[in-house]
């Protein structure tokens, strides 16, 4: 039961975050794409969501899985639609349907500790039908609404071009600049979200309230059970967090991490967080997801603004950094090294680190830096020739 006991006080911690209407709105969705979020959900949308699910995807603790729901739809489809249409008239579900299997996948081959396993959610399918619903509706508004800054999730947005950016930027650390690099870990992301904070920010983004009752309807008041031994473990309600494995999350992610973007992006108590430039641009930060990287001028000051906002940030929605997890690179003009560690908590390296899965750093890479990749992919051949950094970053990618 210590396995069950964990997830349990996991998502439901005693930390009660502050609301989140002083954090400003950013973008928000323009009107008249209000009618399209909240259309009468049609035969064909849910059709739709039942065929592009993944059929050998592990059904939910009902059993059933997009494979019974294909096979069957000739049967079935018109029922599931009307069951389907009934959560959009009412906002809920039958009491059951948003029981999820917690199945816990090992990080590496020597796994031993709680934290050694990732999590993932085993959603019942007529549950993830509607999510899927509600996401195709969501995912080409995103673009709209969310920072510049986030690349993960967003329709149209390419990581690639993040990491190049990424690196150009620390192309710029050298000479008299002054300036940090800091590559940010969240504890446990997804888990640790403040349900009440995303819906507080839905409706500062201007959602329909209709919507914002369906997303409300999808991640609140969700029970878990533990897959322990081929079994069902444990039966508790949960205060926070969004499912890995249900198709909204990773878009309701990103506009909960849109509030740490305009908070990096404002003045707070007369003191703004200054970034670096970088062909006449402004950045401060890069995301994919939960995946950050700040970038700014190497003072204590600035790293006091820093550090302010990501404890701001933390204490409105449940989201803290990890400090063991996250580490800091420098240009070679930097004197107050030690003093910014220690504001931020975190610890320097001096060569590069690995983002999005591939090496970033001030100095010019090596093809030995990517070798942990190359081998990975089976570029091995690589190892006798001269490759450009870019070059490899893009065929990898």
């Amino acid at each position: 039961m210590a396995i069950v006991n964990h997830f349990k006080n996991l998502y439901n911690p005693t930390f009660t975050p502050a609301i989140s209407s002083s954090i400003p709105s950013g973008k928000t969705v323009p009107p008249h794409l209000h009618d399209q979020l909240v259309a009468l959900v049609s035969y064909k949308e849910v059709q739709k969501a039942v065929f592009e699910g993944n059929e050998s995807s592990t059904p939910g603790p009902d059993g059933f899985s997009f494979a019974f729901y294909r096979k069957s739809w000739h049967l079935i489809g018109y029922q599931i639609f009307r069951a389907v249409n009934n959560f959009f008239s009412s906002g809920s579900f039958p009491k059951g349907m948003k029981a999820t299997a917690i199945t816990l996948i090992p990080k590496n081959s020597h796994a031993s500790h709680i934290n050694d396993y990732r999590p993932i959610s085993l959603c019942n399918v007529f549950y993830k039908i509607v999510a899927e619903v509600l996401a195709n509706r969501l995912k080409w508004d995103l673009p709209l609404i969310i920072h510049d800054s986030q690349s993960g999730f967003i329709a149209k947005r390419c990581s690639t071009d993040y990491i190049i950016l990424a690196s150009e930027i620390l192309r710029e650390f050298k000479g008299s600049n002054k300036k940090f690099c800091a590559k940010l870990d969240i504890r446990k992301a997804f888990d640790c979200v403040s349900r009440e904070f995303l819906i507080d920010r839905l409706i500062q983004k201007g959602f329909p309230n209709h919507f914002v009752t369906w997303i409300k309807g999808c991640i609140m008041d969700v029970p878990f059970s533990v897959c322990l031994n081929g079994s069902l473990e444990g039966y508790f309600n949960s205060a926070v967090g969004l499912r890995q494995g249900c198709p909204l999350s990773p878009l309701l992610f990103c506009i909960v991490m849109d509030s740490l973007s305009q908070m990096l992006s404002i003045p707070i108590n007369n003191s703004c967080f200054k970034g670096v430039q970088c062909n006449n641009l402004n950045i401060n930060h890069l995301m994919y997801a939960d995946d950050l990287l700040v970038f700014g001028d190497a003072t204590s000051d600035n790293a006091e603004s820093l550090s302010s906002r990501l404890h701001l940030f933390g204490s409105k929605s449940g989201l803290f950094i990890n400090a063991s997890k996250s580490s800091i690179i420098f240009s070679n003009a930097v004197t107050e090294v030690a003093q910014i560690c220690e504001v931020l908590g975190i610890h320097q390296v001096n060569d590069s680190f690995i983002y999005l899965g591939l090496p970033i750093s001030p100095k010019w890479l090596k093809i030995s830096h990517f070798q942990p990749l190359l081998s990975r992919s089976g570029y091995g051949v690589w190892k006798d020739h001269s490759w450009y950094e870019t070059g490899v970053i893009k065929t990898i990618v």
